[in-house]
């Protein structure tokens, strides 16, 4: 992990991820890996399951495991890392909109209002967690609070 040629290649990336030890390297080191490797497109996925079974209290690794599912319309991402990442860090606004995202894509529009709402609540002036909120409310028929959202 500490050769820097080794970050720019994307074979020596994936050598390094296979023989990354979770249990011995720092969750730093790990998160910074897998965002090299989604960068030159390979899947981080077991790199970050294994680290966050090292890590299980580490707000980056939760995330960047929820980044790392699913593809840019983040529908096949799944929920559980992003509600890991809003447990370890409830009022980080990325995560709530993360995990509100990810709970309209599997119908659970009702978790994605909550999480939505509480995105509005840590960035007031923040336009896309209000449009976020009015289109999940929308979604549940409320017309009038998507207005007002």
């Amino acid at each position: 992990l500490r050769d820097p040629a080794g970050w720019r290649d994307r074979a020596a990336l994936a050598r390094l991820a296979a023989d990354a030890d979770p249990t011995a390297t720092p969750a730093a080191a790990l998160s910074a890996l897998s965002m090299r490797m989604r960068r030159v497109g390979l899947d981080a996925v077991p790199l970050l399951t294994a680290a966050r079974a090292s890590h299980p209290d580490n707000f980056e690794l939760a995330f960047a495991l929820g980044l790392a599912h699913g593809g840019p319309d983040r529908a096949g991402r799944p929920v559980g890392p992003f509600e890991a990442a809003a447990a370890l860090r409830p009022n980080h606004l990325v995560t709530r909109m993360n995990l509100g995202v990810a709970l309209a894509a599997r119908g659970d529009l009702d978790g994605a209002v909550a999480s939505f709402r509480r995105a509005v609540a840590i960035a007031p002036a923040n336009a896309q967690a209000h449009s976020n909120l009015g289109s999940a409310l929308h979604a549940r028929g409320k017309l009038d609070d998507a207005e007002a959202a």
